[in-house]
């Protein structure tokens, strides 16, 4: 199977390099440029919402989708071929609009291992470091 595809498990081992340095790149951007109390509050307002041309919201709001369903894919099929998969995954459901993505990405990021590692990075870019959420927040 693999020797009847080479071209198509190339071409996912070079998208899945270029994700993972992608990923090295942007996570840490982000990271540092969330503010602080961003895990504090139960639910995240909309982009869409906070701009106003309804067409322009309407656009973003699909690129952004559309961005999201390729990452879920190609994490999919790097779950098979060389790659970070799981990461890939994640960043796509990450960016896109799924109900419960928010309570997903807070419960990761203060599981510890990950909340030390989020935390070190900030202080490294001097940036006041995130607050904990309560532990009751739904």
């Amino acid at each position: 199977f693999v020797d009847a595809h080479e071209t198509i498990f190339g071409m996912a081992s070079v998208a899945s390099l270029l994700v993972l340095i992608l990923t090295l790149v942007v996570l840490p951007m982000i990271l540092v440029r969330l503010p602080a109390d961003y895990l504090l509050f139960a639910r995240r307002q909309a982009f869409s919402r906070r701009i106003h041309h309804p067409g322009i919201a309407i656009l973003l709001m699909f690129c952004k989708n559309l961005l999201g369903i390729v990452l879920i894919v190609l994490g999919l099929i790097m779950l098979i071929t060389p790659g970070q998969g799981l990461l890939t995954i994640f960043a796509g459901v990450a960016v896109s609009n799924l109900p419960g993505k928010f309570k997903m990405i807070r419960w990761l990021v203060t599981r510890k291992p990950v909340w030390n590692a989020v935390q070190r990075l900030r202080r490294k870019a001097n940036v006041p470091p995130f607050r904990m959420p309560p532990q009751n927040l739904g």
